[in-house]
């Protein structure tokens, strides 16, 4: 099965914001740590479940030796 993702970029998007939206939709994070890890493994990621204006979402920040 292929699955397709389309981002509308016309207003901008941070890089948390499109970490987050991959992870909400079911990218695996330890995937994504693994990936990060190779590239320097200084780097982390997190995820947490954050509520903006009565909507659900997810939140990614990537670490550097443990902060942010």
């Amino acid at each position: 099965m292929v699955k397709i993702l389309h981002f509308d970029l016309s207003a901008g998007a941070a890089g948390d914001m499109l970490l987050g939206s991959l992870l909400g939709a079911g990218a695996p994070v330890k995937k994504l740590r693994a990936i990060l890890q190779a590239l320097d493994p200084r780097l982390d990621v997190q995820q947490e479940e954050v509520w903006r204006a009565s909507f659900a979402a997810c939140k990614a920040r990537v670490l550097v030796d443990g902060a942010e």
